[in-house]
């Protein structure tokens, strides 16, 4: 099956650390050039200021240097901690395309001596001089092979809300590193998700399958297969204090530390979570396979404040199991508290039919295809 994802990285202060490099060079200017470092600044704006990024030739003759000393540095150094490795994850599941701001002829040497290149291939490496148009132009010939869920990565959140404008369905994630890291979007529900390292977008790419809105609002939440360690943090933080899951679920003890999670999810769980713009849970679904009958899987639901209450239980209900059943046969079945009255609600409405009771009162519920 060909894959019809496609991920559209940035690379300055996304995939390498351009902050680091600005700093490596003045450093190494100060001790070998004795230049100061208000020069440096100076001159560094001014080779920036006609075109919004940096001209290597026009700072070298303003410094007296000549331009090899930028092209020679050694930038693999200043790559961001798994960054090729991320790649590779992405290329499993899509394909990847370095879209990066520039003067071509330093970009190039840059993303081919830190290794992005080979990362990625040559032809999927595309140099602008002008991110707004030329991020329309890209997003189209994409869409045009065929890539209908896409995703970008940028650390500067106004190319995220001009992908937004165009393209409404597009997953825009907003790596805040650097200069612009609060540099906050007018439109801030352009921002699909923030983190503050590429390692964390990647894995947000990897694991994603939907957004949903929030009833009577702009707030997008993401549906992502799995949970990461932070989320079971959260989980378990989320079990020891909420009343109403003490009550009515047996988590306290399927949750109460990393040890009984962690022998829980050893038992073949199939895990989705639900999480905020800014990878926070609030909410949690799984299967379990577990025959009844002919329904060969359990399933279970939980959602968290804020979300609770919300109007979004069914959303993540549909998202989910439309998911699941992509790559599992076999009806899934549910066993709820008969004094659980809400819960009973949600799931009929959801169409799953109630088919008899347990000997400990509880009611066996089942969903037919």
């Amino acid at each position: 099956m060909i894959s019809n994802k496609a991920f559209i990285l940035d690379v300055d202060n996304t995939l390498i650390n351009t902050e680091g490099l600005k700093a490596y060079w003045f450093e190494t200017l100060h001790s070998h050039y004795k230049i100061r470092k208000a020069d440096y600044i100076k001159e560094y704006k001014a080779a920036k200021s006609s075109t919004g990024f940096l001209n290597i030739g026009k700072l070298s003759k303003n410094l007296h240097i000549k331009d090899n000393f930028f092209y020679e540095t050694p930038f693999k150094k200043f790559l961001f901690k798994n960054s090729l490795i991320d790649i590779k994850k992405l290329q499993k599941v899509g394909k990847v395309i370095i879209f990066s701001l520039g003067d071509k002829k330093y970009q190039i040497i840059k993303i081919k001596g830190s290794g992005i290149e080979k990362a990625v291939g040559k032809k999927n490496i595309v140099i602008v001089q002008n991110k707004k148009s030329g991020l329309k132009k890209l997003i189209n010939r994409i869409k045009k092979n065929g890539y209908s869920e896409i995703s970008i990565v940028d650390d500067i959140a106004y190319i995220l809300v001009e992908a937004q404008k165009n393209y409404p369905q597009i997953i825009t994630i907003w790596v805040r590193y650097g200069k612009y890291k609060n540099r906050f979007p007018l439109i801030r529900s352009a921002v699909t998700f923030e983190t503050d390292n590429f390692d964390s977008a990647a894995n947000y790419m990897q694991r994603f399958v939907a957004n949903i809105r929030l009833p009577k609002s702009k707030i997008k939440l993401t549906v992502l297969k799995d949970i990461d360690e932070k989320q079971i943090q959260e989980l378990i933080s989320f079990t020891k204090g909420d009343n109403k899951i003490k009550k009515f679920t047996h988590d306290y003890e399927r949750f109460k530390n990393l040890k009984t999670f962690s022998t829980w999810r050893n038992r073949k769980k199939i895990i989705y979570t639900l999480i905020n713009k800014w990878g926070r849970l609030q909410g949690i679904i799984w299967f379990s396979k577990k025959s009844f009958k002919k329904y060969k899987f359990t399933f279970a639901i939980r959602t968290y404040p804020p979300t609770r209450g919300k109007g979004l239980a069914k959303q993540f209900m549909n998202t989910t199991i439309l998911d699941f059943r992509k790559n599992n046969k076999g009806g899934i079945w549910l066993k709820t508290e008969e004094k659980n009255s809400r819960a009973d609600k949600l799931y009929e409405n959801f169409g799953f039919k109630k088919i008899s009771k347990t000997e400990g009162g509880g009611i066996v519920m089942v969903l037919p295809r």
